[in-house]
């Protein structure tokens, strides 16, 4: 149980640069995700204009999430998380 204990505070002490870091990684994203939602317009009257609105949404939904992803899961060491 020590173990553990040890364990969970010495990487604790870099929780806050990867928190930092992921939020660094995201902000951009989220603008985009943010002025893509901005662009897009729900006052279209047909019910075919309507479903092919919501699947272009989805679509670009899927890539910011992807790149997202990405993003995040992209191995990085400890030090380079130190000096950006």
């Amino acid at each position: 149980m020590n173990v553990l204990w040890n364990v969970y505070h010495y990487y604790s002490q870099f929780s806050e640069a990867v928190a930092a870091r992921i939020r660094n990684l995201r902000s951009p994203i989220e603008k985009k995700l943010k002025d893509c939602v901005k662009i897009f317009r729900w006052d279209d009257i047909s019910h075919w204009a309507i479903r092919e609105a919501i699947t272009k949404m989805h679509k670009t939904l899927h890539k910011h999430i992807k790149q997202f992803k990405v993003s995040v899961t992209t191995v990085h060491s400890l030090p380079t998380l130190f000096l950006k």
